[in-house]
């Protein structure tokens, strides 16, 4: 099911000039006071007469953090002028035919983005994301000292300079490039320089946070042990916050439904909430309490938490929450209508496209009489297949995949589906970028979607159907294969 991943809430925190009409309308106008040339030969033409490099705005209508930047930054006068003072600002809409070549060449795709380019095009800095002033013009400024410049700091590493305040600079520029990979090696080698003591002042903490993976890292175990002394140079807050977030992370999947529950890890996420000595007012107790009654099927305590709120987490992502509802499965009658009764709760009021997403989760959960999916991992669906002597269907789709929404919009729901399926088959429906999705796409050579198959219950593979098709050829397949 689609999940709604932009909110008004992006443009704080991500936050482009529309030469046309935009496709949202008057909410996105804004007083843009950027002085803009429209061609790439121009504005090359222009920074060498001037001598100076080109800003490149990409742009695309579709990305409200680009409208973001619109309104928050590209419409203050005085740093438009600061702009036209020491760049050539080149505007590139990427979602035209002569836009998209240049965004392909320079890998302009990620949006909000922004480039800076020498008078012969060579990139020389990347700003990946907004931000808003008077932060996005100091990272500009770096852009015009050649010191500062992503070659420059390449060719400052690769000359042997090494010093922490270097390596803290450098990782910073890639940062903001969104080369993620080579900061993360920067940020490794800064810390074999770091000694402990020294890890809880307040200049390594930014790049001690982005070292941590998850709550086994072997700093992060350091950070809770020694949380005093990071308190005290850092701010309770921020500690507090950054340990919260670590676990909340950890139990998003459980949220979700994207992990099969695990009772014994939970178990070890209380235990490392409780070592972690987190105030209770923080939003990841509800979040636990959250994955906790999901993977428990205590659904009325679940639904009890979230009309509660989560505190600290923003809109957009408690309405992902609701709607992960609608892929629940196995349910009996009396959780499916508090499910439903929860969801039209929450839907009163909502604009599309927000509504439709909940009216979808609703559709979902009211199909009594189709497919009845099972809520468990492939090997325990296995293993009922062949205890009820049965077949396993099982749906390989994404959430993007227009073709699986037919299916399961159109096909799955029906009752001459439904009945047949009940006598012949345990179902089953993974997301394949999510969960064991990923080792099962490539155990089961899944390249399309949906890929759909019939399997014994041994696993051994009886059917593969590719892409959609009506109810009577689904089920004419179906019936061949079970020698009907």
């Amino acid at each position: 099911m689609k999940k709604i991943i932009l909110t008004l809430g992006v443009l704080l925190s991500m936050l482009c000039m529309v030469k046309a009409q935009s496709m949202y309308g008057d909410k996105v106008k804004a007083d843009v006071k950027m002085k803009y040339v429209y061609s790439f030969e121009e504005a090359l033409k222009k920074a060498r007469e001037l001598n100076k490099p080109v800003f490149v705005n990409w742009f695309a209508d579709w990305a409200i953090p680009c409208h973001g930047m619109n309104q928050y930054v590209f419409s203050n006068e005085e740093f438009a002028q600061w702009m036209d003072k020491h760049f050539v600002n080149l505007f590139i809409d990427i979602t035209s035919t002569e836009g998209n070549s240049w965004a392909v060449k320079y890998d302009a795709f990620m949006m909000a983005q922004y480039a800076v380019l020498n008078t012969d095009g060579d990139l020389i800095f990347r700003i990946v994301g907004g931000s808003p002033l008077p932060g996005f013009q100091k990272l500009l400024e770096l852009s015009l000292n050649p010191k500062t410049t992503l070659p420059g700091m390449d060719k400052r590493y690769e000359n042997g300079e090494r010093s922490l305040e270097f390596l803290r600079n450098y990782a910073d520029v890639l940062k903001t490039a969104g080369l993620h990979e080579r900061k993360r090696q920067i940020i490794d080698e800064l810390f074999t320089k770091v000694k402990n003591k020294d890890l809880s002042k307040k200049e390594n903490w930014d790049y001690f946070i982005q070292k941590i993976n998850d709550d086994d890292d072997e700093l992060f175990q350091y950070l809770l042990v020694n949380k005093a002394e990071f308190v005290k140079n850092i701010g309770k807050n921020s500690v507090n916050q950054f340990i919260a977030g670590v676990y909340a992370m950890k139990l998003f999947p459980y949220i979700c439904g994207s992990t099969a529950y695990d009772s014994k890890k939970m178990t070890d996420i209380a235990m490392g909430l409780h070592k972690g000595d987190l105030p209770d007012t923080l939003g990841v107790f509800a979040l636990y309490d959250i994955a906790k009654f999901r993977g428990e099927k205590k659904y009325n305590k679940m639904l009890d938490v979230m009309r509660k709120g989560i505190q600290g987490y923003r809109q957009d992502f408690v309405m992902n929450l609701d709607i992960t509802l609608g892929d629940l499965k196995g349910l009996n009658n009396h959780d499916r209508d508090i499910l439903i009764d929860y969801l039209k709760e929450r839907s009163i009021g909502l604009q599309e496209p927000a509504l439709s997403y909940y009216e979808q989760a609703i559709r979902e959960l009211e199909n009594r009489d189709g497919i009845q999916f099972v809520d468990m991992n492939f090997d325990d669906a296995l293993a009922k297949a062949k205890k009820e002597d049965k077949m396993l269907f099982l749906d390989c789709y994404t959430t993007w995949c227009a073709p699986c929404k037919t299916m399961n919009e159109q096909v799955f729901p029906l009752k001459i589906v439904g009945d047949y399926f009940k006598k012949h088959f345990i179902a089953l429906k993974i997301d394949m970028e999510k969960g064991e999705g990923p080792v099962l796409q490539k155990r089961l050579g899944v390249d399309a979607f949906p890929t759909m198959f019939v399997l014994d219950g041994d696993g051994k593979v009886l059917l593969k159907l590719l892409g959609a098709r009506g109810a009577e050829a689904f089920l004419k397949e179906l019936k061949e294969v079970a020698g009907e």
